[in-house]
């Protein structure tokens, strides 16, 4: 449960965030995960920000998951 809720349900609500896409039942998902482990998720996962990807547009992060870095 901490590996798939700290890298991949974390990453995909950071993401939803910062393309300002809501994704309330996965942000739920994340708060209940984080309650039950005894974890910060949010400040421990893999997020855009803990990636350095923030400074991206949506358009470079399409770029690079359809070419590569």
């Amino acid at each position: 449960m901490r590996e798939d809720t700290g890298l991949g349900l974390t990453f995909l609500v950071s993401v939803g965030e910062w393309a300002a896409v809501p994704c309330p039942v996965a942000a739920g998902l994340l708060a209940v995960a984080g309650a039950v482990a005894g974890d910060d998720f949010r400040s421990d996962g893999r997020t855009m920000e803990s990636l350095d990807l923030m400074r991206n547009s949506i358009a470079e992060v399409k770029t690079m998951l359809e070419v590569g870095l």
